[in-house]
């Protein structure tokens, strides 16, 4: 079997699992009116994404993109940023915060967005399966490198946002 297939497969399938639970666990917060347990998990999810979100629109959404067209990468990133906007509403709010009704739909909403957005990753993360045991390979340490860095979601969101305005 290809190892360099296996172990970057694995450990980008495994990064999505994680998250797609932990988007499941949110909306069953915000579905239970629990804010003290959707903004734990906002927390842990914010944790937990940066490096794979990292490394999808790092790396690749650019590679799909070539296969596929970069409308549907900027759709994707589009939905990272409304789950993100649920993630950092959430990491702002303190204990006794009221969650209204208004709210709650606002953030179930964009939660959603990042669940189904985890569930239907699958087709996009076939294109690592097309690249050659080497670039798999490197892909693999540019993926454990964002991984070592331990850039939350929001961190990585705000750095990215940096250097575009640098380019600008």
């Amino acid at each position: 079997m290809d190892q360099g297939r296996t172990s970057l497969e694995s450990a980008f399938l495994a990064d999505q699992q994680v998250l797609t639970r932990g988007f499941d666990e949110l909306l069953r917060a915000l579905e239970t009116d629990d804010l003290d347990l959707a903004v734990q998990v906002a927390g842990r999810l914010d944790r937990e994404a940066g490096s794979h979100v990292e490394f999808e629109e790092e790396v690749l959404y650019p590679l799909a993109a070539g296969a596929r067209g970069g409308v549907e990468a900027e759709s994707l990133v589009h939905e990272h940023g409304l789950a993100l906007e649920a993630i950092s509403r959430l990491s702002a709010m303190a204990a006794g915060d009221e969650l209204t009704s208004q709210l709650r739909r606002w953030l179930i909403e964009r939660v959603q967005i990042g669940r189904d957005h985890a569930v239907r990753f699958g087709s996009l993360s076939s294109h690592l399966t097309t690249l050659d045991d080497i670039r798999k390979r490197e892909l693999l340490e540019r993926f454990e490198t964002y991984r070592k860095r331990g850039r939350s979601w929001r961190e990585y969101a705000s750095s990215s946002m940096d250097d575009f305005l640098k380019s600008e």
